[in-house]
């Protein structure tokens, strides 16, 4: 696995703020950064080519939970991973989704979490695996 560092470049004397740089194995995000929430891996009628070109989106953030409930993990694997799946060439960010998993369903146990699924007018049950994630 590729390292992930980040690196202070200015820091406002007897102040908090400060600029820096994470350096990820997809690119750099220089920071503060502003980035943007593709929940199903897409950032509605904006295209990769427009964040990255007009608005200066550095990375773009996902989330496991809904990803795994659509389109799956098994098709964004068989797509070469996240980032080819969203055509994205720049720093991903996921959120493990434990949000969801707990506001959307009923946790039970300490390792996975139940829950019912509305798809189309029928209710589906998921099984999620804690240890469960996208690469």
């Amino acid at each position: 696995m590729s390292t992930i560092s980040f690196k202070i470049e200015k820091q406002i004397k007897g102040q908090l703020g400060r600029a820096g740089v994470i350096d990820t194995p997809h690119g750099k995000i220089e920071t503060p950064a502003f980035t943007v929430v593709g929940t199903k891996a897409t950032v509605k009628s904006v295209t990769p080519e427009q964040l990255r070109d007009y608005v200066g989106v550095q990375a773009v953030l996902a989330n496991t939970y809904h990803l795994y409930l659509e389109p799956g993990e098994n098709i964004v694997k068989e797509s070469g991973g996240l980032n080819k799946f969203m055509n994205w060439g720049g720093p991903t960010l996921t959120d493990s989704g434990g949000f969801q998993v707990f506001s959307l369903g009923d946790a039970y146990d300490s390792n996975v979490s139940k829950f019912a699924h509305d798809i189309q007018d029928s209710t589906s049950p998921v099984i999620y695996d804690k240890n469960f994630s996208l690469e």
